[in-house]
């Protein structure tokens, strides 16, 4: 969860062995607050820090607050251990309070929006990281922050205005540039969400979902050989990418391949690809292609189980009955590839 480097406190190098050094002198001064505020800052920044770490670095926070009331440090710590512990009404409070004590401060604003977000509360968020961006009008963090707020309220055009300004303070985040491509996606601008993918890749080559989701760009724009060149190096990165499967096998339909997009599909496993209503649509698809049409419903017929309120999943499902002949009501219907685009009714 974002909130600042004066919220996090950094990432304090040889973490454990300043513990040792902190404690020590804690021994000596139990009573300084900002001392166990140390201690908490280097308990979350120890290597594999695990749960037991964060609670530790909680009940830190708490003495530190217990101390002194007014440490705003101590409250935005608390709030960034509490959204890692996924306590996220909490961390809204605690914010609340850093935010009553420093009010200036954009990354806690940052932070709070974070909170605010991960709560389902987008229009609150939003405008916290609006804020933050009047505060601070070099941050790139705080109008990512805001595209993304935007975004998850369905304004893609007011977010790309905001992921633009980002980009223009850094525009070596890939983060920023694949946030971009998203946007674009949804706003059926499958040329420019590709360049801006590519440009995420380009800055961080490593990136499998960068990678992925260029796949389902390419595959829109009618580029399916392209498409399996980038899903087959979202794979190399990470062999377990659920999302680099099912897109590989969806450009390998395009190609006119089902034999080998079933193929791909199984890599997923028999217990994955039963839980992911893409994955059993794009195995309708291939199965009908295939004609095996009573395997090709039983998929269809899952995958409209597993996500029942999906409109692509139930035309798609009384396209394949009209095609096998077993749909008495009128209509051709939608047409269109018997697979998803990435990013229309439900993600990977």
């Amino acid at each position: 969860m974002p909130g600042g480097d004066s919220a996090r406190g950094g990432r304090e190098p040889g973490a454990r062995a300043a513990l040792g050094e902190i404690d020590a002198a804690l021994a000596g001064d139990p009573g300084n607050a900002a001392l166990h505020l140390r201690r908490a800052r280097a308990l979350c920044s120890a290597p594999g820090a695990g749960e037991g770490d964060l609670e530790g670095a909680l009940a830190a926070c708490d003495r530190a607050i217990g101390l002194d009331a007014c440490l705003a440090g101590a409250h935005s710590q608390r709030a960034v251990i509490l959204g890692m512990l996924g306590r996220h009404e909490e961390a809204a409070g605690s914010f609340a309070r850093a935010i009553e004590l420093g009010p200036e401060d954009a990354p806690l604003h940052i932070g709070m929006g974070a909170s605010l977000g991960s709560l389902g509360r987008i229009g609150e968020a939003a405008a916290h990281f609006e804020r933050a961006a009047a505060l601070d009008p070099g941050s790139a963090d705080a109008r990512a922050a805001l595209g993304r707020a935007m975004s998850a309220d369905g304004r893609d055009e007011d977010a790309l205005a905001a992921y633009r300004e980002a980009i223009a303070i850094d525009p070596g985040d890939p983060g920023t540039h694949a946030l971009m491509g998203s946007s674009l996606m949804r706003l059926q601008r499958h040329g420019e969400a590709a360049e801006s993918y590519a440009r995420a890749i380009e800055l961080d080559p490593g990136d499998a979902r960068a990678r992925t989701d260029r796949g389902y760009a390419l595959v829109a724009l009618g580029r399916p050989a392209d498409a399996l060149g980038s899903f087959d190096g979202a794979i190399r990165i990470d062999a377990g990418a659920r999302a680099a499967h099912v897109g590989r096998a969806t450009a390998l339909m395009a190609l006119g391949r089902s034999g080998d997009a079933l193929e791909a599909l199984g890599a997923l496993g028999a217990e994955a690809m039963r839980g992911d209503p893409s994955a059993q649509l794009v195995r309708a698809a291939a199965l009908g292609n295939l004609g095996r049409g009573d395997e090709a419903m039983e998929a269809l017929n899952s995958a409209v189980s597993l996500d029942p309120e999906s409109g692509l999943l139930r035309r798609q499902r009384s396209r394949a009955l009209r095609i096998l002949g077993r749909d008495s009501g009128g209509g051709a219907g939608p047409g269109g590839p018997p697979y998803p685009a990435r990013g229309e009714a439900f993600e990977n």
